[in-house]
């Protein structure tokens, strides 16, 4: 499931990467903490994030690490370390970013429930 939400980001197709979220739920910044009441409020977040990205050059993700922590059988902790590119093939600093996922199991299917970004000068 994660893969294919990186590969989505990835592709900036913020249209469907409420797919993989379960509402509501929160993304969280070092600056701020944004409540995602429902699908439509996950696409504007991530089409607005997306598009300040393309606008400063953002051509893709590339996941580094992950480690993945179960809480019981519906809730676990996902810790990732990506990498973010431009389109001139170079990453965009900081060379390592990290985040946060709490994943929650709802009627069959996992989905994000909160994401926060973990500002480099503190990992």
């Amino acid at each position: 499931m994660f893969d294919q939400y990186i590969d989505t980001f990835s592709q900036a197709k913020w249209d469907a990467v409420d797919d993989f979220w379960h509402t509501p739920g929160w993304f969280a910044t070092g600056s701020e903490s944004i409540h995602l009441a429902d699908d439509v409020a996950v696409q504007s977040l991530y089409r607005d994030l997306l598009q300040q990205l393309r606008q400063d050059g953002y051509s893709h993700s590339d996941l580094i690490d992950s480690e993945l922590e179960f809480f019981n059988a519906s809730c676990a902790l996902l810790r990732i370390s990506y990498t973010r590119w431009n389109r001139d093939g170079e990453v965009m600093p900081p060379v390592v970013r990290k985040a946060n996922y709490l994943l929650l199991e709802k009627d069959g299917r996992w989905g994000i429930n909160t994401m926060i970004s973990v500002d480099s000068s503190q990992s």
